[in-house]
């Protein structure tokens, strides 16, 4: 096995076989006091939400397309809205295009991406889990959203990042797998996306603060 390829086994620090679950502790929710609830408003969503929070580059669009054309199932007019992202985090990670519709603009807001009211399950795909403070803010807005969370080889999403980025244009075509490792195993934080492709595969790391806002019944 190449040097390279065990040299990312040791930095994701990660493993497929590994059971996904977390103290009881972590599932503490935390209240929710009287401003939150103006700004989100009432805690009532009239459809059932589903939201596919992630992870990068392990087929959340192919998911989001598949799903949308369902006969019971309304996908967002647009795949990533953004909107359970703290504004504080879009300008720091300075998303663009900048999402029109936030939070703070409460649910009548977030409804405007839904087009067909009929459909009873509403969808969107955006990648949450990038954001800590998406699952809190998600939880009180939808509290019986359903989360739906894909992963891959961590092996093998690395170097679908890899290739992605070289495909965009934001990664030399002359640099090879090998080094792109050992460059994200030392620069840290991505400069576009705000983290390393590599920090991204550390699944556990990143689902930890939705297993703390959402029973396990509705995280799949």
């Amino acid at each position: 096995l190449p040097p390279g390829l065990l040299h990312i086994g040791l930095i994701l620090g990660v493993t497929m076989k590994r059971r996904l679950q977390f103290p009881s502790s972590t599932r503490r929710r935390p209240a929710r006091d009287t401003a939150t609830r103006r700004t989100a408003g009432k805690n009532d969503e009239p459809r059932q939400m589903l939201v596919i929070a992630g992870f990068l580059k392990c087929g959340t669009t192919s998911l989001f397309s598949h799903l949308s054309q369902h006969p019971e199932i309304c996908g967002s007019t647009v795949k990533e809205t953004g909107f359970f992202v703290p504004t504080e985090e879009i300008r720091r990670e300075r998303w663009h295009p900048f999402p029109p519709l936030r939070f703070e603009d409460g649910w009548p807001a977030y409804t405007s991406y839904f087009r067909d009211a009929n459909r009873p399950v509403w969808l969107e795909a955006t990648n949450y889990v990038r954001f800590p403070a998406s699952a809190e803010n998600l939880r009180l807005l939808c509290p019986n959203a359903k989360l739906i969370f894909l992963v891959r080889n961590p092996l093998e999403q690395a170097m679908s990042a890899y290739r992605f980025r070289q495909l965009v244009g934001t990664l030399s075509h002359r640099l090879s797998f090998e080094e792109y490792v050992e460059r994200e195993s030392k620069v840290g934080p991505h400069l576009i996306f705000g983290m390393g492709d590599l920090v991204l595969c550390q699944y556990t790391r990143f689902l930890e603060p939705f297993f703390a806002a959402f029973p396990s019944s509705q995280l799949k």
